[in-house]
């Protein structure tokens, strides 16, 4: 079984657990499942004017409607959220007559969520870097985002069961790619509280990433980088980076750990007067002093499985740093992502491949590389495409990850950072790198998983080219001397 599966099958035992032992408690008595039951208001009197500021055909800040407005966003994002806590989506009725009938889609979850993302408007650019929605649509943007976060409060909570929050949690990851910045406190509160559930984490880290890879939709500055904004302030994106990178560094069990039983004292053997003398026992260790407590597989691909995804929450990042203004904090995702990219010595961790390629996605979607060293950053770009491809270079029916799909999404990634107008200065060296990643390595990847190649990756072809263009200091920043890369000694 692959890593892949086993993170599958664990994640799938984990939620059928939640489900089954949901049985909350209100006041000491058992709690039925319609308990928690918030019946959704009836928005129909609304529905066409809020239908209206969402496709920008209403003045959404329009001094004599703007607090009506905002109450029909209120009660429209009831409507759609609510419905989510009635219990005849998880506990159906059951079918007496005997005969097999196919679920009604109408009737499920999933609907009450497709239902739900039709009033999420997702800002992006057209190919001429403009905003392709209208003001009054980016006014809808932050007034719904609003309107969801105090729905998403009353069945997010933790006096809720935990299937309910499950899907509060799968709402928030849509609500928050419209990048509204209403989002930001819940999501940068359940990262850092510990007692958030595992289950309702992943969706969590889901929406952080939608959040930050979110734009502006109407950039509110004006320079050769404002449309690449992000929605939320600096000292925001301070918080959000470091909530992240708190988890991809971490290496601690999820969930609560079952208490370790108290082993009962052994009773001592009589002893043989002829035998010859015990060893002694080793000493207890010392106070504080650390003690071997190895990670079951299952932990092991569970952590791995988190950290993942908070990578490619950070790489949604297209500035290299953030500094709060209010007291100077700075962080450095790019610094970050290129240390898993060159597998840097100081990581508590061996990056995977396809955490070495959600890295390699996130150093090339830098949009704004004022303060890098470029060099550094393509060869750390380099290295982890090599590190990406070395698994399926030496076994070509590797399945351990969906390479297809990674390769493709590297090769995008790559494809898009050419595009941007910062890339122009640097437009050779960018060049060459890409095609000799995408020709020689993604390519053939893709190939081979789709089943109509037969060439593997050519590595020889990146540690040409990396040999070719050597950086005898590897610091990522120009002015941080603390950014020096100490990449592990496996690419050439």
């Amino acid at each position: 079984m692959n890593v892949r599966t086993r993170a599958m099958v664990a994640a799938t035992a984990f939620l059928l657990c939640c489900v089954l032992f949901s049985n909350s408690r209100t006041n000491g008595q058992a709690a039925k499942p319609s308990d928690f039951k918030k019946e959704p208001p009836n928005a129909g009197s609304v529905r066409s004017n809020v239908i209206d500021m969402r496709d920008g055909k209403r003045i959404v800040k329009n001094p004599p409607e703007e607090k009506a407005n905002q109450e029909a966003m209120n009660l429209m994002a009831k409507s759609l959220i609510y419905p989510i806590t009635d219990s005849k989506y998880y506990f159906p009725v059951e079918n007496t007559k005997g005969d097999l009938k196919p679920a009604v889609y109408a009737e499920s979850i999933h609907q009450q969520l497709d239902n739900f993302e039709r009033f999420i408007l997702l800002p992006y650019l057209t190919p001429a870097l403009n905003s392709r929605l209208n003001v009054d649509q980016a006014d809808y943007i932050k007034g719904f985002g609003v309107a969801v976060d105090a729905a998403l409060k009353d069945v997010i909570s933790p006096d809720m069961p935990p299937y309910i929050r499950l899907n509060a949690a799968r709402v928030l990851a849509i609500a928050a790619k419209s990048g509204a910045p209403a989002h930001y406190p819940m999501i940068l509160a359940m990262l850092n509280d510990p007692n958030t559930a595992p289950e309702v984490l992943i969706y969590v880290i889901r929406a952080a990433e939608g959040l930050i890879s979110a734009y502006e939709a109407i950039p509110r500055s004006t320079g050769a980088t404002a449309y690449a904004l992000h929605t939320l302030k600096d000292a925001e994106m301070v918080q959000l980076v470091t909530a992240l990178e708190t988890i991809i560094a971490r290496n601690q069990p999820y969930g609560k750990q079952p208490k370790a039983v108290q082993p009962v004292a052994p009773v001592a053997p009589p002893v043989d007067p002829k035998a010859p003398a015990a060893k002694p026992a080793a000493p207890a260790p010392a106070a504080g002093q650390l003690q071997s407590n190895p990670l079951t597989p299952e932990q092991a691909v569970t952590i791995r499985f988190y950290r993942r995804a908070a990578i490619r929450a950070l790489a949604q990042c297209r500035y290299p740093q953030f500094v709060d203004p209010a007291n100077s904090k700075t962080v450095r995702p790019l610094m970050t992502l290129a240390k898993i990219a060159v597998m840097d010595t100081s990581l508590n961790f061996v990056p995977m491949a396809d955490e070495s390629g959600e890295a390699v996605i996130g150093l090339a979607n830098i949009h704004d590389p004022k303060g890098l060293n470029v060099d550094v950053q393509l060869d750390a770009i380099a290295t982890g495409i090599y590190h990406f491809a070395v698994i399926k270079a030496a076994s070509n029916t590797d399945k351990s990850i969906q390479w297809k799909m990674y390769a493709a999404r590297i090769a995008t990634a790559l494809a898009d950072w050419q595009k941007t107008p910062s890339a122009t200065r640097n437009a050779q060296k960018i060049g060459s790198l890409v095609t000799v990643a995408t020709d020689k390595l993604l390519t053939p990847i893709e190939k081979l998983s789709s089943g109509i190649g037969q060439s593997a990756p050519n590595l020889d072809s990146i540690v040409s080219w990396k040999k070719d263009r050597p950086v005898t200091m590897p610091q990522l920043f120009i002015d941080v001397k603390e950014s020096v890369l100490n990449p592990a000694n496996r690419s050439n």
